[in-house]
């Protein structure tokens, strides 16, 4: 059933111009698989170079690897296990990767859409909420505020 939306999404995404995140750099963090797949689809049809990881502690990981390419901004899932959303932000902007992704756009991607959980997303630390499932237009919207 999960599958259905992830096709519907990435078929939205076509209608995209090309090019709108050409030369992007972003993190996906997600531990479920189908939503890393539909998030890297959408990304990539839009230009976007993406770099998946299944955990906060990969995420931080990533954002420490200095033979990584520069990221530009994270979409950030809030429910994981072991080190949710908003534990990683917060080690993020605490330092505890690189220094220089102390002011990264992290951009919440969450089912978790009251106005109670926007702000706890703005208390961690997170630039912004888009809700999932995602309108690929949204996506992108709120990424080029940032990028």
């Amino acid at each position: 059933m999960t599958e259905q939306p992830a096709v519907s999404e990435v078929s939205k995404a076509e209608e995209v111009e090309p090019g709108v995140l050409e030369r992007k750099h972003i993190l996906v963090v997600d531990d479920n698989i189908i939503n890393l797949e539909v998030a890297r689809g959408v990304l990539e049809m839009a230009g976007g170079e993406v770099q998946t990881v299944q955990s906060g502690k990969d995420a931080l990981n990533a954002l420490s690897d200095y033979t990584q390419p520069v990221f530009d901004a994270v979409l950030m899932d809030i429910n994981m296990p072991e080190m949710d959303g908003y534990q990683t932000t917060r080690a993020i902007r605490d330092g505890k990767c690189a220094s220089e992704y102390t002011n990264i756009p992290v951009i919440a991607m969450t089912a978790n859409t009251l106005a109670s959980d926007k702000q706890k997303c703005q208390e961690a630390g997170l630039d912004e909420h888009v809700p999932k499932p995602f309108e690929p237009e949204e996506l992108y919207n709120t990424l080029l505020k940032y990028v």
